[in-house]
């Protein structure tokens, strides 16, 4: 008897854990039978509707979903297919709310759908989690999108002025002058040729981020876009004290069809990089 007593109390104690837990969790779980065609529930949906008594959810799953909940439900009940889907419903109140539906069949025997069970969560407040998280992701974008123009605009508005500066001062140093002045005038080509490096750098950010950074084709010298480009970075190689060389193969070709503007930008930062972590010896 005592057995009894306690296997009873261990059954009721766990009956409760369980009903706390589907009350606690928003879950209204729910049996068919296919020899009654009744459904019982364990936990009464009411309190969703905000009406006294609710046997079917059918009248309450919103219209644009209706015909998938239904379709669900006649798998599940004809077939056994199980099915999972968040329908919306729509309280007495007019308002809301999203549901988890979840249901499977069980078959006898003779392979016939014999009963249905399955749950209802209430998914309303994970709903609104995300939708606020939508929301957020789509002004965080909005907000990238905007910056990355500025950034494009800003970097052309830019480099417009300095492309002729930078024309002025190559016309400049082709004419006569004095050593001096020579030197002086090539330091500041070589830094404004990198001033113009960042801000295509930066541009080429903004494009990327926006995804319109594209490639152009063009011919090209390949022998003298790599002299070109090597000219500054020879300079700062040798006030640092650092051996520098260029050295073409001779099965390197000629003509190239591609785009030169990024090439140049990879050798930019190849030899910036290699300044800057070169302490002594050579670049070549």
């Amino acid at each position: 008897l005592n057995d009894r007593i306690r296997i009873e109390g261990r059954h009721l104690q766990r009956e409760a854990q369980i009903r706390l837990g589907v009350e606690a969790g928003g879950v209204f779980p729910w049996e068919w039978d296919a020899a009654t065609g009744k459904l019982h529930w364990a936990r009464s949906p009411a309190e969703l509707i905000g009406a006294d008594r609710v046997d079917d959810m059918r009248p309450f799953i919103h219209p644009d979903d209706l015909t998938r909940y239904d379709a669900a439900g006649e798998a599940t009940v004809v077939r056994g297919e199980p099915y999972a889907l968040d329908v919306r419903i729509v309280d007495t109140h007019g308002a809301v709310r999203w549901l988890a539906a979840r249901g499977e069949g069980v078959k006898g025997y003779d392979g016939r759908i014999v009963k249905a069970f399955g749950v209802l969560t209430d998914i309303s407040l994970r709903k609104e989690m995300e939708s606020a998280l939508e929301l957020a992701r789509q002004a965080a974008e909005a907000s990238s999108r905007a910056k990355s123009e500025f950034l494009a605009n800003l970097s052309h508005e830019i480099r417009t002025p300095l492309n002729a500066v930078l024309g002025m001062t190559e016309l400049v140093l082709e004419s006569r002058l004095e050593a001096d002045q020579r030197g002086m005038l090539e330091s500041s080509l070589y830094a404004g040729q990198a001033l113009l490096q960042m801000i295509n750098d930066l541009l080429d950010f903004a494009k990327t981020e926006a995804g319109r950074l594209e490639l152009s084709e063009e011919h090209f010298s390949l022998r003298g876009l790599l002299r070109n480009a090597v000219k500054p970075f020879a300079m700062r190689a040798a006030d640092k004290g650092l051996a520098f060389s260029l050295d073409i193969d001779a099965d390197v070709p000629d003509w190239l069809v591609g785009d030169p503007g990024r090439l140049r930008q990879i050798l930019f930062n190849l030899l910036a990089h290699a300044l800057k972590f070169t302490a002594t010896g050579r670049i070549s």
